[in-house]
């Protein structure tokens, strides 16, 4: 007598050429749908802004949808930096970008003046840079829930007659 467990193996080594376009297949399509995915992902990216007045510099989020579907898209968490103080920004709105969409000067940061300015270049500070962080959740416009994250970390060079910005580091979830 056989047991069924020596049938199924004699069974799949008869027809294992069957197994392996199956699973070829299987696998093929999880590829696909992943890739469909992505494809579908809405990126939304923030772009920092300044303006100038009064001998300050004021620094903005901009939100741009570079992607090819219309999102969502809202502002978790900024975070200016000058020097070794901390200066949070709470927001509470959300943006609908178009694809290809920029929407310019949407969040106020914070501002520097120029007695901080002088402070950051003349090594006042443990660390005398400024820096911009920046967390935006986006999802598919008919999505309920926000489940896009990007984060992105800029140094500002203060040291010339208007700021440059460095993107240091992007993540994309």
């Amino acid at each position: 007598m056989d047991s069924p467990i020596l049938q199924f193996f004699v069974c799949i080594n008869n027809n294992y050429a069957d197994l392996i376009l199956v699973i070829a297949a299987i696998a093929s399509a999880v590829v696909a749908y992943r890739e469909y995915l992505l494809k579908r992902r809405p990126y939304v990216m923030p772009e920092i802004i300044f303006e100038e007045a009064d001998g300050k510099w004021f620094f903005y989020v901009g939100l741009i949808n570079k992607g090819e579907y219309p999102s969502v898209a809202k502002i978790t968490k900024a975070l200016l930096k000058i020097g070794d103080e901390k200066y949070p920004t709470i927001f509470d709105f959300e943006a609908v970008l178009s694809p290809t969409e920029k929407q310019r000067i949407t969040a106020p940061i914070g501002h520097i003046n120029e007695n901080g300015r002088k402070r950051i270049l003349g090594h006042e500070y443990k660390s005398n840079r400024v820096e911009i962080f920046v967390s935006l959740a986006s999802k598919g416009l008919n999505q309920k829930k926000f489940k896009f994250l990007t984060k992105a970390e800029y140094e500002v060079d203060i040291s010339g007659e208007k700021p440059v910005f460095r993107l240091i580091k992007e993540e994309m979830n």
